[in-house]
């Protein structure tokens, strides 16, 4: 294969993946014109329309989907190939691009990355941080960490770590208001809610074999969980959120623990979610690899 043939291949690949020939632009840092000639050429050399074009957006057709296939195995093998050269002399290369959720990267993830990179200082790091779900052929990243229960379509999910969430106040609120003794009271206390982990508007909690539904009110609804542990630690109401988030401000008291004997259910599960391929990239490997023998319970406390 020469280079020209995997410069199409490439630009192909790219379009499949974003949609546009102008992402697939940006993607490549090249014009959207240099795109189209090459889609053009190779839909000439190969006999077939590989892309459907609109105004708005592009489809594949059979034929492209079936070529994309092929392309995806091909680069797919070039990046083993690399990897492998790597491996054998006995250090990564390369670019490991990691999104993360904006709670859990700055405070777990980022501290723990010098002893990685100590371990792999050749394999540059490209982090970025945003609650949404993102589509990680299309911004072109490698994994992402989210808490979830399942992962999207056509990737794969490995589970990391587990963190159970904390129900805590500022003591000012707590003299102000009192302290519930049960979930139902917390009905009549400002609560403050984590808008994108809160779909179904309401918290739920178990003591024993008891289950409480509870419809948080007379607070905040914010999608910026540090928004929300600010105006906690101010005193405006009662919080919900992981035990890494508020680690520090109960270690220093300016969070108590309430409802101590009860349990906030939430599937607090951490996945790494990445591509399916017919083999994971060695530098996702060994990145998941260390991320799982660090994200244990006591290693991410002290983290």
């Amino acid at each position: 294969m020469v280079a020209d043939e995997l410069s199409l291949i490439v630009t192909f690949s790219r379009v499949a993946e974003t949609g546009t020939f102008s992402a697939a632009a940006e993607h490549l840092h090249v014009a959207p014109s240099v795109v189209s000639r090459h889609i053009a050429r190779l839909e000439a050399e190969l006999g077939a329309r590989l892309v459907h074009r609109t105004t708005r957006k592009l489809a594949l057709t059979d034929a492209g989907h079936a070529y994309y296939a092929h392309c995806r195995r091909i680069l797919e093998e070039m990046e083993l190939s690399r990897e492998t050269v790597a491996s054998l002399q006995g250090e990564l290369r390369g670019q490991l691009r990691v999104n993360s959720t904006v709670g859990f990267g700055p405070l777990v993830l980022t501290p723990l990355l010098p002893a990685f990179r100590r371990r792999y200082p050749k394999l540059e790091l490209k982090l970025s941080f945003t609650d949404r779900m993102i589509d990680l052929v299309k911004t072109g990243h490698d994994l992402a960490l989210r808490f979830i229960d399942a992962p999207p379509p056509n990737m794969v999910a490995r589970r990391l770590a587990h963190e159970p969430d904390a129900i805590c106040a500022a003591p000012a609120y707590l003299r102000a208001h009192g302290v519930p003794t049960s979930p139902a009271e917390l009905e009549r206390h400002a609560c403050l809610v984590l808008e994108s982990h809160d779909e179904s508007h309401d918290w739920r909690f178990r003591r024993g074999a008891t289950e409480w539904h509870v419809r948080p009110r007379h607070g905040y609804r914010i999608n910026y969980a540090a928004a929300l542990l600010d105006l906690a630690v101010r005193g405006e109401g009662i919080l919900v959120l992981p035990e890494y988030m508020l680690r520090s401000d109960l270690e220093a008291g300016r969070l108590v623990r309430v409802l101590e004997d009860c349990t906030f259910i939430d599937d607090n599960t951490l996945h790494a979610i990445y591509p399916q391929s017919r083999q994971t990239p060695q530098k996702v490997r060994v990145f998941l690899d260390f991320l799982a023998r660090h994200l244990q319970p006591d290693a991410a406390r002290a983290a």
